[in-house]
């Protein structure tokens, strides 16, 4: 059970319709394309942290270093949005952080910490996935059929909710370069060069 009170809130917020149903649809707002896939993802990564978790801190490096390398800046996303009811992890946005001037090292040694800070729960993420469920099956939010909604339950309970990559559809319009970071770390990479 979750209580809100105002912007107290207590309980398992995984179970509130009200905090899924504003994350999802602030998501869905803002990337239209959005698939079923992309929805559970988010729930994934929310409440399960990063599922590429590397094996060594010089892997994860490596993969920073060769996205980093490739992508282009773009201050025209923002630089981080919210992946969890409680705002404890947020998606940190690659692109953005390049444009305001953004550094490798302090970037890769606080999303590592992140990783392996964090841990993850895979009750929430249940939890969350049937929330949704509730929420389309209440024709609260009508992004996809129920029907659609189904499908993809069969499919996640069959392979024991697994990880997964965003939907081609979704990469082809969107792009999305991130890492996933410790909300309280946003004021040590946020700030960097903030007028540009």
């Amino acid at each position: 059970m979750a209580v809100i009170i105002g912007d107290l809130k207590f309980g398992n917020l995984w179970r509130s319709h009200s905090e899924i149903f504003r994350l999802l649809v602030s998501h869905a707002n803002r990337y239209p394309q959005m698939g079923i896939q992309d929805a559970y993802k988010l729930l994934y990564q929310g409440s399960m942290g990063s599922e590429h978790l590397l094996d060594s801190f010089e892997e994860y490096e490596q993969d920073l270093l060769v996205e980093w390398d490739r992508l282009a800046e773009d201050d025209s996303i923002p630089i981080w949005e919210n992946i969890r009811p409680d705002g404890q992890i947020v998606r940190f946005y690659l692109a953005p952080y390049k444009a305001r001037g953004g550094q490798v090292p302090q970037l890769l040694t606080l999303c590592f910490w992140s990783s392996t800070l964090f841990e993850g729960n895979v009750e929430d993420l249940k939890i969350s996935w049937e929330t949704m469920i509730k929420i389309v099956r209440e024709k609260r939010w009508n992004k996809f059929s129920i029907d659609e909604i189904m499908e993809f339950d069969h499919w996640l309970k069959k392979y024991q909710f697994p990880p997964v990559h965003h939907t081609e559809a979704y990469r082809k319009a969107y792009h999305p370069s991130y890492r996933l970071l410790q909300r309280e770390f946003l004021n040590i990479l946020a700030p960097v060069n903030p007028n540009r």
